[in-house]
């Protein structure tokens, strides 16, 4: 199986990763831009707008364009498409799951809670929701640190020198952002340091996994 168009440099060990070879290719997507999104940018209140708020044409776009810069740039062929079960996620993942399911051997589609955005408990002290319901999920900042670990660990975990896998993931800067830290602690614990990511709507974290389990990150995000 092709794990991307540059597998030939993939079968020998990449250089710069100690001639490691890759088993696993985990693409992360940050869902395309929403009107919360454009709301918090511009300091404005954003009770009004429901959790599972949709996408905006730009958001559109920016799905569109990560569909053109995988399937038809990159070549790319996913074994796994999963989205988070928001509907933000599924709407930028549409346009990659159509090209996909085009394919001779279409990817499985998964639709995942596990990587669904935490409850908005943390912004609760900053906005007005008397009469909004913010909780999606009842569950504490340490649950959520929880299941975001343990769906990325079972991700971590598949793919072999033999039998590699790409898994191409739709989800929210919050679940990143606690993906990425997992990736930079010392430890697997409930409490990561606290680094933080700047996403982009609609930007591209790649986590290549080698034979060893070991991470590496880098991005991308596509262009108009």
């Amino acid at each position: 199986m092709q794990i991307d168009i540059n597998h030939d440099s993939y079968t020998e060990g990449r250089k710069g990763m100690g001639g490691k070879r890759i088993v696993h290719r985990i693409v992360l997507v940050r869902h395309g831009e929403t009107s919360a999104n454009v709301a918090l940018m511009a300091d404005e209140d954003i009770a009004a707008h429901s959790l599972d708020v949709g996408l905006t044409e730009e958001g559109v776009l920016q799905g569109e364009n990560v569909a053109s810069f995988l399937m038809e740039g990159l070549f790319y062929v996913p074994d796994e498409i999963i989205y988070s079960r928001l509907d933000r996620a599924y709407r930028t993942a549409l346009p990659t799951l159509t090209l996909a399911k085009s394919r001779p051997t279409p990817p499985l589609e998964t639709k995942d809670a596990s990587w669904s955005e935490n409850n908005y408990k943390g912004t609760e002290s900053i906005i007005d929701h008397e009469h909004i319901e913010w909780v999606y999920q009842q569950e504490t900042d340490e649950e959520f640190v929880n299941r975001t670990f343990n769906a990325f660990d079972t991700l971590r975990q598949q793919g072999t020198i033999a039998s590699p896998k790409q898994t191409l993931v739709f989800t929210h800067s919050q679940v990143i952002n606690t993906v990425l830290s997992r990736c930079l602690s010392k430890e697997v614990s409930s409490q990561p340091e606290p680094y933080y990511f700047h996403l982009s709507n609609g930007s591209l974290t790649c986590i290549d996994i080698d034979e060893c389990r070991r991470s590496h990150i880098y991005s991308n995000r596509p262009q108009k």
